[in-house]
């Protein structure tokens, strides 16, 4: 295998370059913005008339990255004693 694409790439090495403290920082603020984009899609989605279903499934999946945000936020603070700053 070659080398990864310039975006891979420096996406990896930016995450290499983060503390630990970074990295929850990061993860957490990831977990958030997923389900921003999971409670887009539910919206769309019934928007749409898509099956119930899938609402369902992107609420869910909206609710459950919310929920890990918390509890990585939590940790953050646990670890910290600070809420964790989107840098």
């Amino acid at each position: 295998m070659g080398e990864p694409d310039g975006g891979i790439k420096e996406f990896r090495d930016m995450l290499l370059s983060l503390s630990e403290r970074g990295i929850l920082a990061y993860w957490t603020f990831g977990e958030y913005e997923e389900a921003k984009v999971y409670w887009e899609l539910a919206k769309k989605a019934k928007e749409l008339r898509l099956p119930p279903g899938l609402v369902s499934t992107f609420r869910k999946l909206a609710k459950e990255s919310k929920e890990h945000g918390d509890c990585l936020k939590r940790l953050y603070l646990k670890n910290y004693g600070e809420e964790p700053k989107k840098s």
